[in-house]
């Protein structure tokens, strides 16, 4: 009985897990010795790989064993040595054979689709999706929303986090390898951060808990943030050139997604630091900005207070904000 070493073909990466081993070469020896010994091309064991194994440009090779025992010695195109592995057997690598952990290989030119829907045609085919398959593949682009694949023509899956999160934009690279793994329903993505890009959202001003504006308008509506896991990095920059007739406490609206409504504080807490033009708080006040723990609309602002010195925190109303008022905020908060 002969075994691959790993299932279909053997293939190793780059230390930073950056791309395949192009040219990477794979010593085999007499377990325990430094004595070479071959391995083979296929399973008849006729024919000996070349020792060491050089690997393609996916990283790839045939290699099959016999009833021997080996030692590994994987070193890259510069032969700095990678791993070894020792006492390496025929039974020890054909429980393999089938092993989902495995992920294949697909080269970026069996990688097709576009940025947001992924086709994947790896070889050898799979003719139904089923639990536990697994792909390496380069991404062709940088992904600007949510993420389909459909692998070898079948249906398309869903791309998410482990979690269940769905892509949003900026967690794929163009040229980024990665690994994903069949649920049984959806693709999840292995080896990415659970982190975006840095992406946009158009921020604003309202009043009250109704979020009104009327007759608002604006110089400037610019905003960015990053999500990294469950955590929302935000950057803002709003200037207004009339603040309309709307009254009430101010929030700042448009934030991309709610805060988390377990999020202790009723709205209270600063997580974001504020610089303001224009804005009238009060004499030894300043502005602060407190995302607000709720599902609704309104998760997605942060309410404006006044702090001062010695004094019990108040909301920011609409009549310290005037028709040229500019606030400038970063911050924090969770989802």
């Amino acid at each position: 009985m002969a075994a691959p070493l790993f299932f279909p073909r053997f293939r190793a990466f780059t230390v930073a897990g950056t791309g395949p081993l192009n040219g990477g070469k794979l010593f085999s020896y007499i377990a325990g010795t430094s004595t070479p010994q071959d391995t083979y091309t296929d399973s008849t064991l006729g024919t000996p790989n070349s020792n060491p194994t050089i690997l393609s440009a996916a990283g790839e090779a045939d290699v099959w064993i016999g009833a021997l025992n080996y030692k590994f010695i994987l070193k890259d195109s510069l032969d700095v040595t990678i791993w070894t592995e020792d006492n390496v057997s025929e039974s020890g690598v054909a429980g393999l054979s089938n092993a989902s952990s495995v992920p294949t290989f697909v080269p970026a030119a069996s990688v097709g689709g576009s940025a947001n829907a992924i086709t994947l045609a790896p070889t050898p085919a799979i003719t139904a999706y089923a639990a536990g398959q697994r792909f390496s593949f380069p991404a062709g682009a940088a992904n600007t929303a949510a993420v389909t694949i459909a692998t070898n023509g079948l249906a398309t899956r869903a791309l998410q986090f482990a979690d269940g999160t769905a892509m949003v934009g900026g967690e794929l690279f163009a040229g980024g390898l990665y690994d994903i793994e069949d649920t049984g329903t959806v693709y999840n993505l292995l080896n990415s951060a659970q982190g975006s890009g840095l992406l946009t959202f158009t921020p604003g001003i309202a009043f009250s808990a109704s979020l009104l504006s009327v007759g608002v308008t604006y110089g400037s509506q610019q905003g960015s943030y990053m999500k990294l896991g469950r955590i929302v990095h935000f950057w803002m920059v709003v200037t207004l050139t009339s603040k309309g007739s709307s009254t009430g406490q101010a929030f700042l609206t448009g934030l991309p997604y709610s805060c988390n409504a377990a999020m202790v504080g009723g709205g209270e807490i600063p997580c974001s630091i504020v610089h303001t033009s224009n804005v009238t708080p009060g004499t030894n006040s300043w502005v602060s900005a407190a995302p607000t723990p709720n599902a609704g609309a309104i998760g997605k602002t942060l309410g404006l207070w006044i702090s001062a010195n010695g004094a019990v925190d108040a909301v920011l109303l609409d009549t310290a904000v005037a028709n040229t008022s500019k606030f400038f905020v970063s911050g924090f908060y969770p989802v």
